[in-house]
């Protein structure tokens, strides 16, 4: 949304607005994908008095091609990051690189609120910060936002 004012733009949220990926589209693609080039990314879990932190490092993925959400006690990060092609392919040494598909499901402990977990990406690593209950989880799906 855009405000203009004394004939200067401004914005209220700085930067472009970029869709975010639906479910359907990231499983879409992923069945496409050969099962060799979806990757599993290593993760770093840990433990605090009042929430788990899970860190998985990811660099070069633009925070909109992510799709995290938990499913009962099962955290579920999904990315699917395009790379275009620069110039003729044909000069090339070496092309490894032009999709690169992330997948990982984490199961979370009995006391994990699934209802209010929190995600951010900075610097290549999404850090995904889940509260601990002192009840049992009951929420059925939740999609997290990366910010």
């Amino acid at each position: 949304m855009r405000v203009v004012s004394d004939n200067a733009e401004c914005s209220i949220y700085p930067g472009d607005y970029v869709p975010l990926l639906t479910e359907k589209e990231i499983s879409e693609e992923i069945v496409r994908m050969k099962q060799d080039e979806i990757g599993s990314p290593s993760v770093n879990i840990t433990e605090s008095g009042d929430c788990y932190r899970v860190e998985i490092a990811l660099p070069g993925v633009d925070r909109e091609s992510f799709l995290v959400y938990a499913e009962k006690n099962v955290l579920s990060i999904y990315a699917v990051q395009h790379h275009q092609k620069a110039g003729d392919p044909e000069k090339f040494r070496r092309h490894e690189f032009s999709c690169n598909c992330f997948e990982r499901h984490i199961e979370l402990p009995g006391d994990a609120d699934t209802a209010f977990v929190s995600a951010e990406y900075k610097e290549g690593v999404l850090r995904i910060f889940v509260p601990k209950t002192p009840e049992q989880s009951i929420v059925q799906h939740t999609r997290i936002v990366v910010y």
